[in-house]
């Protein structure tokens, strides 16, 4: 695990996990829009968003577990987006349910 989390993250890190969070949410609200659970223009937007901002949290903590590995990190980011919102309560009741053993 990382020691320290001060060193900068530089630029082309954060594009690249950042098209790779959008497009992971692009792609969760084009599932949802084709599923039909999705009602409109506004859901498709608001879960696009939210799914990118569930890619960057996985990106983030994945930078923080892995040390820094570029291609575990772009991994666990698209995975990330698109699993979205659901696919973040998902993850954390597991870990939960493995903390509390």
């Amino acid at each position: 695990m990382k020691s320290s989390m001060h060193e900068p993250i530089s630029t082309t890190v954060i594009a690249v996990h950042g098209g790779l969070a959008f497009f992971g949410g692009l792609v969760h609200a084009l599932k949802a829009h084709r599923e039909k659970t999705s009602r409109g223009l506004m859901d498709f937007l608001t879960l696009t968003v939210m799914s990118t901002f569930t890619g960057v949290v996985f990106g983030l903590l994945a930078m923080y577990v892995s040390d820094h590995n570029m291609y575990l990190t772009m991994v666990a980011t698209s995975i990330g987006s698109f699993w979205g919102v659901g696919g973040m309560a998902y993850a954390m009741e597991r870990v939960l349910k493995i903390l509390s053993k």
